[in-house]
């Protein structure tokens, strides 16, 4: 390797390991990968589109839950009002019902390959503040 290919490595990961340190000591506290259990998705695979699209999701813990979701379409994508619900207790399953209007679920139908759900559940644990954030995205049936 040449010296300044090295040079230019070295220096960029001094720099990650800087900005790393500096942003986890002023952030909130994260779930480990290993305890990610504050919150987490239930449904799996494609969601079935209808008059209400349904996906749910379940806190480990008791925990303060916001979920945000955006459906990608070709063209102009929908974003719904933000979800929330405080005070959840552990284990209880909570499930998030869009319910799009006409124009919506014929842009879906008509190209269902390329259109997706994108949701981001945010769960606090109540007792510690632990922040955990859960992204997925969905397909349609």
């Amino acid at each position: 390797m040449k010296p300044r290919v090295i040079t230019a490595t070295a220096a960029i990961a001094a720099t990650a390991a800087l900005l790393g340190t500096s942003a986890t000591a002023t952030a909130d506290p994260q779930a480990k990968a290993a305890g990610e259990e504050v919150i987490s998705f239930v449904s799996n695979g494609k969601l079935k589109l209808g008059k209400t699209i349904t996906y749910q999701f379940v806190c480990g813990v008791g925990c303060n839950v916001k979920a945000e979701v955006s459906i990608a379409l070709p063209g102009p994508n929908f974003t719904a009002t933000p979800v929330t619900a405080t005070n959840v207790p552990a284990g209880q399953v909570l499930e998030d019902k869009l319910k799009p209007n006409g124009p919506l679920i014929k842009a879906i139908k008509a190209d269902k390959g390329r259109a997706k759900l994108q949701a981001t559940i945010t769960g606090t644990n109540v007792a510690t503040g632990e922040v955990d954030v859960d992204k997925r995205t969905f397909k349609f049936k």
